[in-house]
């Protein structure tokens, strides 16, 4: 329930910054249409962080030539229990090791060579070190941004999958990937399409680094029809991104005749964690990037666009995902008065690049 013994510290704090016209007081909260000035969103942001530590937030969208700022209740804070981060990575790293095992035995015999056992757990440590590094580094950039604002967000939480060996495939890789909770919405576009590009973008910088050592340590294969040995769930990680074709041809050699360290496996899957994230879509990543400019209707008919695509080019599980989440739009930023930033617009070319270069054929 709202309490109106904050009513006057409320009304101080919008009093002090706008200029306003009308006020409503409801059931859920305050209303205040005022003047939309040149600074807003500086205005705007000193507003938030003052409301927030009286326990409320504001939101703020454009009504009849003017701005109607919202206020409610905040979600209460909740203290996070960290026993469940280490318990959960604890599970996700016998996971990941138990299909990075798997991949490293398909390596040696890709090689033609019978590994020791010390050989083999040296290649699964390489294994679960790069593939969580990546994807603990993609969470990690959208933490740093949340706090950067001045915001909150949780630490990341990873979920552990099915492993390679229960015949899961590319899919098995022992996780789903690994997830922050953000205790906030974001404070205005320029954050939101910060939130969303800052993610992939580090880590696709994690899996780049992670394919020069994957390359590098990426052989010949002993015999071309080695591979027909390792089955087809396997032979999926020969269908690599443009960018891994790319080290590969700067090695002179190629990565279809080449026996994949089970590091650049780790890189191959942390490029098609960018790929998916950055497609302009529904609560992806690169839907909250799109979603900075566009408004929530646009939203959702590009999802639905982007879901045909997904399912024509064969990624039927992720089509259906985002059909589904189309219909669960993005509800923007906290401030939608001022537009996104002339410098953050041009990076959508720089996006573009990413999801040519990360792109798998699946």
């Amino acid at each position: 329930m709202l309490s109106f013994d904050s009513q006057p510290s409320v009304e101080k704090e919008v009093f002090s910054r706008f200029s306003v016209r009308e006020e409503y007081i409801g059931s859920s909260g305050w209303q205040f249409l005022v003047e939309k000035t040149d600074d807003f969103k500086v205005r705007f942001k000193d507003l938030y962080f003052s409301l927030r530590e009286l326990g409320f937030w504001a939101f703020a969208r454009k009504q009849q030539g003017l701005v109607l700022i919202s206020i409610v209740k905040a979600t209460h804070h909740k203290e996070r229990n960290p026993w469940i981060y280490i318990g959960l990575l604890a599970v996700t790293l016998v996971s990941v090791a138990v299909s990075g095992y798997e991949l490293s035995i398909a390596y040696f015999m890709a090689l033609g060579v019978k590994a020791s056992s010390t050989s083999v757990a040296l290649t699964t440590a390489e294994f679960v070190i790069s593939l969580l590094a990546i994807l603990g580094i993609h969470e990690m950039g959208h933490k740093f941004v949340t706090e950067k604002s001045g915001e909150r967000a949780s630490w990341p939480y990873f979920i552990p999958g099915p492993p390679y060996l229960l015949g899961a495939g590319f899919l098995g890789i022992g996780t789903f990937g690994a997830v922050i909770m953000a205790e906030e919405p974001p404070l205005n576009r320029d954050h939101l399409f910060d939130l969303g590009i800052s993610g992939p973008m580090a880590g696709f910088i994690a899996s780049v680094v992670a394919a020069g050592i994957g390359v590098a340590l990426s052989p010949p294969l002993a015999t071309p029809s080695v591979i027909q040995s390792l089955g087809q769930d396997y032979a999926i990680f020969y269908r690599v991104p443009l960018l891994i074709q790319i080290f590969f041809a700067l090695k002179g050699q190629s990565p279809y005749y080449s026996a994949l360290n089970p590091i650049l496996i780790a890189s191959w899957i942390g490029m098609l964690v960018t790929f998916l994230n950055l497609l302009p879509a529904a609560q992806l990543d690169g839907g909250h990037v799109f979603r900075s400019f566009l408004t929530q209707r646009q939203m959702m008919a590009l999802s639905v666009v982007v879901a045909m695509l997904m399912f024509l080019i064969g990624y039927w599980l992720m089509a259906l995902l985002v059909l589904i989440m189309a219909f669960f739009p993005d509800p923007g930023a906290l401030e939608e008065i001022t537009p996104l930033s002339k410098g953050r617009k041009s990076s959508l070319l720089l996006i573009l690049a990413v999801i040519i270069l990360t792109a798998i054929a699946i």
